[in-house]
């Protein structure tokens, strides 16, 4: 029965790794859409470049295009790493419990 805990132990603190080695992985990637929305916005339009109807159309675009990455860099990836650092917290709170459960286990088998 205690291997059987114990196993249990770590199997989640396996899924523990795969999840922080994931948070990892995606702060990385929202470093990427941080950097992103700036460059929605080059090269920048000017009067010697491009005028007309077409140039306020495609600047609207651009900037309704650099709205969505912030929001997705923000606000979508945020909310992620958040479910992830909660889903953690449960693990941890769930290892605590079971090995408290092994230490009874253990004690009472003495």
């Amino acid at each position: 029965m205690l291997y059987d805990y114990h196993s249990l132990v770590r199997k989640k603190q396996g899924e523990i790794h795969r999840l922080t080695m994931c948070q990892s992985d995606l702060r990385q990637k929202q470093q990427y859409f941080l950097q992103l929305p700036n460059q929605c916005l080059e090269p920048e339009l000017t009067p010697d470049s491009w005028e007309g109807q077409n140039t306020i159309r495609f600047q609207n675009i651009r900037e309704d295009m650099k709205v969505h990455i912030l929001n997705l860099a923000e606000d979508q990836f945020n909310r992620i790493i958040s479910t992830l650092n909660t889903k953690i917290d449960f693990l941890h709170s769930e290892i605590a419990s079971i090995q408290q459960i092994i230490s009874n286990l253990q004690q009472e088998s003495s």
